[in-house]
């Protein structure tokens, strides 16, 4: 759940000449390599830094992992739980006077969200070795429901955000789009492996900004850069 109380010093910050300003507190860093003391650092922080885009600007706070999510459907509320390598589930809680639960699925459901009018939802896991992600449409008629893999990722997405008709996701240590159902890799194996990914900030194909442990990163997919950012005290 996010924190309720937002460190003051953490500013909104506009678009100027085409780019977004950096949060006065935050600095750029030296991309770390993999397992570096640098990395290290980022990677022992108890800061868990995510971004949005608020009214074209930038707005950094702090945030804490999350478990469960929801999704208020025709009849009742679709609820998913992810716990990591201890599983999960999907399921409806109907608004039935019996309130009563159906299962839709066990697995390890990340994501719950509607695209293109239909619902979808990701079951995705990255733990030691293992990093898989599938995304599902999910189909109802009354209380019953079926579910059909529409691409399989073969990744874990950690942290997502849909834009017109593109899917943005930023997983364990790679970024991608999914476009009409397809999947293009924008950075493969970067730094941020290990920093867990938890937000996605988009406000055009220059200025991509991902929120991670220790930091945020900034993403030009146009010129393939990439930026470390992270608090000048840090």
């Amino acid at each position: 759940m996010k924190k309720k109380i937002i460190l003051l010093f953490i500013l909104v910050s506009s678009v100027i000449n085409g780019q977004i300003k950096i949060p006065d507190n935050f600095s750029k860093s030296v991309i770390p390599e993999y397992q570096s003391e640098f990395w290290r650092k980022l990677n022992f922080s108890l800061n868990e830094y995510a971004v949005e885009n608020r009214n074209n600007e930038i707005y950094v706070y702090l945030t804490g992992q999350q478990h469960k999510t929801s999704l208020a459907i025709k009849g009742g509320t679709l609820i998913a739980i992810n716990h990591g390598e201890f599983g999960g589930e999907l399921k409806f809680l109907s608004k039935e006077k019996t309130h009563k639960q159906i299962l839709i699925k066990k697995g390890n459901i990340k994501f719950l969200f509607e695209y293109k009018n239909r619902i979808f939802f990701i079951d995705a896991l990255a733990h030691m070795s293992t990093r898989r992600g599938i995304m599902y449409e999910l189909k109802q008629k009354k209380n019953q429901f079926e579910y059909i893999e529409v691409i399989n990722l073969e990744d874990a997405p950690s942290a997502m955000e849909i834009i017109n008709d593109k899917i943005l996701f930023a997983s364990h240590e790679n970024f991608y789009v999914v476009d009409n159902f397809k999947k293009k890799e924008l950075f493969k194996n970067k730094f941020w492996r290990g920093l867990y990914p938890n937000s996605i900030a988009f406000f055009d194909w220059k200025n991509i900004f991902v929120g991670i442990r220790g930091g945020i990163v900034k993403l030009n997919v146009l010129e393939n850069k990439i930026n470390l950012y992270t608090e000048k005290e840090f």
